[in-house]
């Protein structure tokens, strides 16, 4: 067995994507990515394989071909995320390579293996090294266009670029193989399902001789199930045949519009509140926000990464006729956070601290690792918010503070959230009990609709503005 280990960094994902062809956004836009349903930019799938791949060169230095090759996708590998790949081989045959971050199953390959000189070797296929994609941003589609579709994706490989990323994999194994490998991605990420995709498996069977002299990927959808999100597609090629499993990703979560927020709040019931809503350009401190302006209060947010949703919503609030402003905040950082605290025009006298990481799930044992990623924002930065507030006042000071019905009712996978959000609430607690002048208030809400909580799988879940509005009850005058 041998065990590597590795990280993905934006730059990799850049060169990927470039050699690739497949510049969905959920690879390569933080921005973005941080608003979809993995909270953060993703390796591509296929550069996770192909890496692992690399390892079967790494003792057998023959020429080899795939014979077969199945790929499940468990959970997606963020970039900066440290990825253990364990590889298993009996003989020079076959191999299998799990994939872990932090202990738990991210993909999983079984591979076949024809040992010898390039299969193709006499194969009539011209593989360009670059080709013009039909499509320079991934398409949008709707299920009735994702059912009936059908195409071809061009096959070429930047023989320059593949020896740089992959240069063992890339001197024994077919080329013809790995443009075709590299096709998938580019079919899955930017045209069926396209921009709205997750890839689900692969399971591709490769001939001994190769008879299509196209160098083209065929596919046509078999396939669909709206209601978990499923898209089957078959898929061939010069010497090669299979199907791709990929699912339709739920769109952006939009929160209620200000309209909506005006028409269920009176006015001026916040008057006199000067708020700080920590992390207030999206999700749910977007409709907090939305919910104080429209009632009279002052507002003043704050983002980590989304500066361009911010100062849209601070906008947007401003023709409420309330003072409304926002600025960069990082809560891990307590320079940032006091730099964000002197940049205010007025102290504020309520906190509402809605900064969170990415809430990843959990089987198995109670990950430290995980629990030390919520605790860090969910207790740290909300005591170095507070902290730096007391620095500049010593004013009466309210925090409102979103807990999680989690606590109440627990849920196997989110046990690392739910202590962290319990280890919240503890220093709520402790703060409204040993300093003057400050209350907490800690909501536990229900699961609401937002880009954290979006499934493959729909849920229903309860309306967002009236459970915001019913929490926030408590700060009115």
């Amino acid at each position: 067995m041998s065990t590597i280990s590795c990280q993905y960094s934006m730059e990799d994902q850049k060169a990927f994507s470039s050699l690739s062809g497949d510049w969905n956004p959920i690879h390569v836009d933080p921005v973005i990515a941080r608003r979809l349903i993995s909270g953060g930019v993703l390796v591509h799938g296929i550069h996770v394989v192909l890496t692992a791949l690399e390892q079967r060169f790494s003792f057998a230095l023959s020429p080899a071909s795939l014979s077969s090759l199945r790929i499940v996708f468990h959970r997606p590998v963020r970039v900066g995320a440290r990825v253990v790949c364990d590889s298993r081989f009996q003989g020079s045959t076959h191999s299998e390579h799990l994939l872990y971050v932090d202990g738990m199953l991210s993909v999983k390959i079984k591979a076949r293996w024809r040992v010898g000189g390039d299969t193709f070797e006499n194969s009539k296929v011209q593989l360009p090294e670059f080709q013009e994609d039909q499509f320079e941003s991934p398409q949008s589609l709707e299920w009735g266009e994702i059912e009936t579709m059908r195409g071809g994706v061009p096959l070429y490989l930047p023989l320059d670029s593949v020896r740089t990323l992959f240069p063992k994999l890339s001197g024994h194994l077919p080329l013809l193989q790995m443009a075709f490998l590299l096709a998938t991605t580019r079919l899955v990420g930017m045209i069926c399902p396209g921009l709205h995709s997750v890839y689900g498996k692969l399971q591709l069977d490769f001939s001994e001789t190769c008879e299509q002299d196209i160098p083209i990927l065929s596919y046509k959808v078999t396939e669909t199930d709206v209601r978990f999100r499923h898209v089957e597609m078959e898929v061939n090629g010069p010497g090669v045949a299979g199907r791709v499993i990929a699912y339709r990703r739920p769109e952006i979560v939009v929160q209620p519009s200000l309209s909506q927020v005006r028409d269920q709040v009176s006015p001026e019931c916040f008057d006199g509140l000067r708020a700080l809503v920590i992390g207030g350009s999206r999700g749910l401190g977007e409709t907090a926000a939305k919910i104080l302006a429209c009632g009279g209060a002052s507002v003043w947010i704050t983002y980590c990464q989304g500066q361009v949703d911010a100062e849209k919503l601070v906008k947007e609030l401003g023709t409420e006729g309330v003072d409304v402003d926002c600025c960069v905040c990082d809560v891990l950082n307590v320079i940032s956070v006091q730099d964000a605290i002197k940049k205010m025009r007025w102290v504020p006298n309520v906190l509402l601290y809605f900064a969170s990481p990415f809430i990843q799930t959990h089987q198995g044992s109670f990950s430290h690792l995980l629990y030390e990623e919520f605790s860090r924002v969910y207790v740290g930065g909300l005591a170095n918010t507070v902290e730096a507030i007391r620095g500049v006042s010593q004013e009466s000071l309210i925090i409102w503070y979103p807990s999680t019905v989690f606590i109440d009712q627990p849920q196997p996978m989110l046990l690392e959230y739910s202590t962290a959000k319990a280890a919240g609430e503890a220093l709520c607690f402790q703060l409204g009990n040993t300093l003057d002048g400050v209350r907490c208030y800690v909501p536990r809400l229900p699961r609401l609709p937002t880009d954290q909580t979006a499934g493959l799988v729909d849920a229903v879940m309860p309306d967002v503005l009236e459970v915001m509005m019913a929490a926030m009850d408590v700060l009115k005058k």
